[in-house]
């Protein structure tokens, strides 16, 4: 199509230059190049054509490529969030253990303490158990002599 816009653009031309010269045309050739008129090519709306086709391509290549990177990033946060869930379950039953430890400790600290407390108060009462024993022989021996 392209060859024959160019070989007409020839023609044309070689009329014009028969005209310059001065020649006299023959009849057939008036009516030939008048009738053979045919669309000419139009290269910007070839190329216009041409770009949005390249720019669908690319745009369809962009989105597919942003459809996976997408569902990768996404997968990818997916399992990141699943990761963190049990990490974040872990540090709770970690904790409940610590606590449990921490409350174990203060509970043996009270009873360490109790402990203490009622050996101390054992020692007291077995001192108050002494000094009785030892004021009811007194109170005794005070009350023989007093009464014989």
């Amino acid at each position: 199509m392209y060859f024959i816009r160019i070989y007409v653009r020839i023609w044309q031309g070689a009329c014009r230059w028969c005209d310059f010269y001065s020649f006299q045309r023959e009849p057939f050739l008036l009516p030939l190049s008048d009738s053979f008129s045919m669309e000419i090519f139009d290269v910007k709306q070839f190329w216009a054509l041409k770009w949005e086709k390249i720019i669908a391509n690319i745009r369809h290549d962009y989105e597919l490529l942003y459809a996976s990177i997408h569902r990768e990033t996404v997968a990818y946060y997916e399992k990141k969030m699943k990761e963190v869930q049990v990490e974040v379950e872990q540090v709770e039953v970690e904790k409940t253990k610590y606590y449990q430890e921490v409350e174990i400790k203060k509970l043996e600290i009270i009873q360490q303490t109790f402990q203490s407390e009622h050996e101390e108060m054992q020692q007291i009462y077995a001192y108050e158990q002494e000094n009785l024993i030892k004021l009811q022989a007194t109170y005794c021996k005070w009350n023989l002599i007093s009464h014989p």
